[in-house]
């Protein structure tokens, strides 16, 4: 028994005009969630036009409304004409109406001709084939051209089912030109080719729709993606700038509360020794009333940038206590390894031999430097390390100025 392909016209376009319909709604509703995709609201409107067009279709077996039946294939072509301009604007691709007006003029010039000069369903049918063809892969081209990217699955995809859809436009104008003898619309169901012309377009549609929300989605998904990587990056260098000294490029008091409360909890748990240096930059006052804030601001920089190129092993801190004061932080150092670090320090201070007029222990800018070693397990905080340093520090600076005190806690 031969498989029967009869079909009922008017049942199957009304399923290819209600889903066209439905396209068009979840092209509006997308639209809805992403308004900065305009090329959704083009494809919106491409949809609607083939929602219009399946639904004249209807009026074919009515004599009075044949005239707008004859409405379909145009409205049908105009909605991938349509939808072509929307590819375009996804991918961000400067596209001039003229050309497709004057394609979709020529194709109504020669639809029309098979309608009032010469009525030929083949005409109309060869006609449509061949401007229908050269859209959907016009399409297929567009979307296959620009399918790298984030979207490129979703892409590729469409622009196949569109190569599809154009083949078997293809096959449908090659078969009705050579092989069919199509005198009215009542054949259409006499073969598998003409079931085809009904039933490939309302799937093709439906999975362009949805190849078009993939493609929207993906993007919207990698921009927010880019947008989270952004916002962290911001949120980071935020953390990172408040957690530093805008002057100097050091860390700051408020990141020396921190990693001080850090390693003093783990070297307490591990009793091990840390060892601490405090140092001022003497008469600093006298300096920035002689030379100048900006002056001052110079000298804080480049005692800072010396600092930074001594204390190089990972694990260490400096920070800008505040003011002219500095702060080094050195875990599981003995007070002769901090001893030798504050003695680098002072020495590549005296070598720069920045002029200080007004300085009572030299002619150049010094500092007086407070070292104190201890074990975090025998004090109850870290701000009592700290009171610590702070007093070597004022001691160096009791004792003359320009000289490293070492605090003789253990």
């Amino acid at each position: 028994m031969l498989l029967s392909w009869e079909l009922d016209i008017l049942t199957i376009t009304m399923i290819a005009s209600i889903t066209s319909i439905c396209q068009a709604i979840v092209l509006h509703i997308q639209y809805k969630i992403s308004p900065d995709f305009p090329c959704i609201k083009i494809w919106w409107l491409g949809s609607i036009a083939q929602a219009m067009g399946f639904t004249c279709i209807l009026f074919l077996s009515n004599p009075s409304l044949y005239l707008l039946a004859v409405l379909a294939n145009p409205l049908i072509l105009l909605g991938h004409l349509i939808h072509n301009k929307g590819i375009a604007v996804f991918f961000d691709i400067k596209t001039k109406q003229g050309p497709y007006i004057v394609f979709f003029g020529v194709f109504l010039v020669a639809y029309f001709y098979f309608i009032v000069f010469n009525n030929s369903i083949v005409g109309r049918g060869v006609i449509v084939s061949l401007f229908l063809l050269l859209v959907l892969f016009s399409n297929a081209f567009r979307l296959f051209k620009n399918s790298k990217g984030v979207s490129s699955a979703s892409v590729r995809l469409t622009a196949i089912i569109y190569a599809l859809h154009g083949s078997f436009s293809t096959l449908y104008g090659i078969n009705i030109l050579f092989f069919s003898k199509i005198q009215s619309y009542d054949t259409f169901n006499q073969s598998f080719m003409m079931v085809g012309v009904f039933i490939v377009p309302i799937i093709a549609n439906m999975l362009i729709v949805f190849g078009f929300i993939l493609m929207v989605n993906q993007r919207l998904n990698s921009k927010n993606n880019i947008l989270m990587d952004q916002l962290k990056l911001e949120k980071e260098i935020a953390e990172d700038n408040s957690l530093k000294d805008s002057l100097t490029g050091l860390m700051n008091r408020r990141y020396l509360d921190n990693i001080l409360e850090k390693e003093f909890n783990r070297l307490k748990r591990s009793n091990a020794r840390m060892s601490l240096i405090m140092l001022d930059i003497d008469y600093f006052k006298k300096y920035n009333d002689y030379y100048g804030h900006t002056s001052g601001d110079a000298c804080l920089k480049q005692i800072g940038k010396i600092l930074n190129s001594i204390v190089i092993r990972s694990g260490d801190t400096v920070a800008r206590y505040g003011g002219e004061e500095f702060f080094v932080v050195l875990p599981e150092t003995d007070e002769k390894g901090a001893m030798v670090i504050a003695k680098r320090i002072q020495a590549i201070i005296e070598t720069l031999a920045i002029p200080h007029a007004y300085s009572s222990v030299s002619n150049s800018v010094t500092t007086s430097i407070g070292v104190v070693t201890i074990k975090p397990m025998l004090l109850k905080s870290p701000e009592e390390a700290i009171v610590l340093a702070d007093k070597a520090m004022y001691l160096a600076k009791q004792k003359g100025r320009n000289q490293i005190y070492v605090s003789d806690i253990q």
